[in-house]
């Protein structure tokens, strides 16, 4: 009898039952590929490719985005706009599309759009004064047309590709912990908002939210929690005097709910114990992953999007378990039990 044994999948999160022989996996949810490592007793499926850091020189899954040692954050160009952006966005912020399904016209294709606009161009006439009068306003209305319906269309392509916040619609699940997009704005930013995280190990703390200062990320957070997505995830991250990271459902550092959205900055700093903030792989990759610092952290001002405050229970977050993912720990961190939002 073969003995199939438990791994989450690093790409979407999803549970999946392989052999531990397999050299390679493919998700059955996603459909991506990863290799099976085996580190000791540790078994683990990771990203099929890796990068290493130019300033640390450690190697980094490519998944990652950014060098889990340094922080140094790796980058690429956008296939479509050639601007420089991170490599794990799903989105580039400057054009729109989707970078990891993009397909670029062929020459053939390229040519062929070229021709048709040349064939449907407008001529200007010799009179530069009426301009008009010698022009069909048959052809005209038909040129003016065409335009309109070429830009319609990249319109509609650009936006369908990315995940719209203000769709008036609830995100349908598409795998393990994944939805289909953002949700909609589901807060009032003129309310109060609670969050109370209880601690499977025991103890719970109280996080007051900040809906007037970031409201895309309170409306986020406080949607996944109704939706029962912290449950049983774990702060996979506490380093000592620095913070407690949690959010991720793989419990690896590189997961999220399968979206991302903006930073949003304010007047708030991390200048005390206790500020609850996004944590991210560069600018605008916010997804589920947050953290809570254990002192003040002025390096990292302008840098995160602040949301909260833990106003009761800092003696809970200060007993969460230390565990730091570069050591390899052979234990999972301390995992949330549950998370209930209150307004006011």
């Amino acid at each position: 009898m073969k003995t199939f044994i438990s791994l989450s999948c690093p790409s979407c999160g999803a549970n999946l039952s392989v052999l531990p022989d397999s050299p390679h996996v493919t998700c059955q949810y996603c459909g991506k590929e990863h290799v099976l490592v085996k580190q000791g007793d540790i078994v683990s499926l990771q990203f099929t490719s890796s990068w290493i850091c130019p300033k640390c020189n450690t190697l980094n899954p490519i998944g990652n985005g950014y060098c889990e040692k340094c922080g140094t954050q790796l980058k690429s160009f956008c296939p479509n706009c050639n601007k420089e952006i991170y490599i794990n966005i799903a989105y580039c912020p400057n054009c729109g599309i989707n970078v990891q399904e993009y397909i670029p016209l062929t020459a053939e294709e390229e040519k062929e759009i070229e021709e048709w606009l040349e064939e449907d161009e407008v001529k200007p006439t010799k009179d530069h004064n009426i301009g008009l009068t010698a022009l069909p306003f048959a052809l005209l209305g038909l040129a003016a047309i065409g335009v309109f319906v070429i830009v319609a269309l990249v319109w509609v392509t650009i936006s369908s590709q990315k995940p719209k916040a203000d769709a008036g619609q609830i995100p349908t699940l598409v795998g393990t912990k994944q939805y289909s997009s953002a949700p909609p704005m589901l807060i009032d930013k003129n309310k109060k908002y609670f969050a109370t995280l209880k601690i499977a190990k025991g103890g719970e703390f109280v996080i007051q939210l900040y809906p007037d200062k970031a409201p895309i990320t309170v409306n986020s957070f406080v949607f996944l929690a109704r939706q029962g997505y912290f449950d049983g995830v774990t702060f996979h991250r506490v380093l000592e005097g620095f913070m407690a990271q949690g959010g991720d459902p793989t419990g690896t550092g590189m997961g999220g709910p399968g979206y991302e959205f903006v930073n949003e900055d304010s007047d708030l700093t991390f200048d005390k114990a206790g500020v609850v903030a996004m944590a991210n792989a560069g600018r605008d990759t916010n997804g589920s992953q947050f953290f809570i610092t254990f002192s003040p952290q002025e390096r990292l001002n302008g840098g995160y999007t602040i949301f909260g405050q833990v106003i009761r229970g800092m003696e809970v977050v200060n007993g969460l378990t230390r565990r730091d993912p570069n050591q390899n720990p052979a234990f999972p961190g301390d995992a949330i039990e549950s998370i209930t939002i209150t307004e006011e």
